[in-house]
């Protein structure tokens, strides 16, 4: 049976995302693409046939030498372009800023009120909401960045077995800081020792990585930006501790000695960095740590800013792309998904010019990321013309 569909521009999902699809069954699914892009190559591959028999994808090639299962449904999406799915490398699912009854920075409050949209119960469909939208969007597996709790690995685990719709997720439960700053969404440490045991305790809930906070963008006096939230001793066993459980960390590091502490501590990543100097730049490359900036949220945030914040991070964003740093594609979501100014839909396809630079940042890690304790992070590499905003 063939169908046509008014689907100008799909993203693969099937495979890809949580375990949904197995629950309908194993009957195949035969896609008729105009155009493929895998990932891979450099172009947009034309007249591609895709097989898919359950939640995998069995067979792709050229029209015409791929057999197509006998009883499959056939979807003719005419000239229309197949992506593999987009990976999010930093994310929010639980974070719902915009919603009634909470703050434009979602502050969770000291005391949870029953009933209230901070509720376990509340902030997980709210959550769950997010992450059914960002699968919806093309986001086929999504990184987050701290809940605050556990209720990310619930979420996790309801994706991966099928109860609820929803791009696959790398978890860090509750993510860790120095006591210097507030509580929320972490865990307040003060020694090296405290640090050890908070990364013991978040794997033992079920993190996939640990995250630390490092440092915001504030300026302190004496410090300037990015002054850090924990000594360089308590940021070293952290990361100690998690390579030693074999998994990674991810270092939120906006600016100034926060950066460069973390590069010394062996953190994994540098998360949505604002300001990092020239030396910073090549020890990053040197030691193969992976970056992101969130260049449009960024640019939001900046407009409530007293300083050029967001001239900092395109600056930033544009020495390390030169430098050849592995940069991430992220958005840092904070509140409904899907309704943001963006990027949750920033690609088009341009037949006269390599569609590469745009989009492997969000597709070849799809490839190879790995849901699992130890995240092998993918190159993904930004635009080439490092014009974004």
């Amino acid at each position: 049976m063939k169908r046509q569909s008014a689907i100008g521009f799909a993203l693969l999902a099937l495979g890809l995302g949580g375990s949904c699809v197995a629950a309908e069954g194993q009957k195949a699914v035969v896609i008729h693409a105009g155009q493929l892009f895998d990932g891979k190559s450099d172009r947009l591959v034309p007249n591609q046939v895709i097989v898919i028999q359950g939640d995998r994808i069995a067979e792709v090639g050229a029209a015409g030498s791929v057999k197509i299962p006998a009883g499959a449904e056939e979807i003719d999406l005419g000239t229309g372009t197949v992506l593999p799915g987009l990976i999010e490398g930093h994310n929010h699912m639980f974070k719902i800023g915009d919603h009634p009854g909470a703050d434009s920075g979602a502050s969770v409050p000291a005391v949870i009120q029953p009933g209230s949209v901070f509720s376990a119960g509340y902030v997980t469909l709210l959550a769950e909401k997010n992450a059914k939208l960002d699968l919806e969007s093309g986001f086929t597996t999504a990184r987050d960045l701290s809940s605050g709790s556990t209720l990310d690995v619930d979420l996790r685990n309801a994706i991966n077995e099928g109860i609820v719709p929803g791009p696959r997720m790398v978890v860090a439960t509750e993510g860790i800081r120095g006591s210097i700053a507030g509580p929320r969404y972490f865990h307040l440490i003060d020694s090296p020792w405290e640090g050890r045991k908070q990364v013991r305790v978040q794997l033992k809930n079920g993190a996939d990585f640990i995250k630390v906070y490092a440092a915001g963008i504030r300026a302190n006096p004496a410090m300037g930006y990015g002054a850090p939230t924990m000594t360089l001793e308590e940021q070293q066993a952290i990361v100690d501790e998690a390579h030693r459980q074999g998994v990674r960390v991810a270092c939120t590091a906006h600016a100034g000695i926060a950066v460069r502490q973390s590069i010394v501590a062996g953190c994994d990543s540098l998360e949505l960095n604002t300001d990092i100097d020239e030396e910073s730049v090549r020890m990053v490359v040197e030691k193969g740590i992976f970056m992101n900036f969130a260049l449009t949220i960024t640019k939001i945030t900046a407009a409530r800013q007293n300083f050029p914040m967001a001239e900092m991070s395109k600056t930033s964003f544009q020495r390390a792309l030169k430098a050849g740093v592995k940069i991430a594609f992220s958005v840092n979501a904070t509140g409904a998904h899907g309704k943001q100014p963006g990027p949750y839909h920033p690609f088009s396809i341009d037949p006269t010019r390599s569609p590469q630079p745009r989009l492997s940042a969000p597709t070849e890690v799809a490839e190879r990321i790995a849901c699992s304790g130890v995240m092998p992070y993918e190159t993904m590499f930004a635009n080439s013309t490092a014009s974004s905003p």
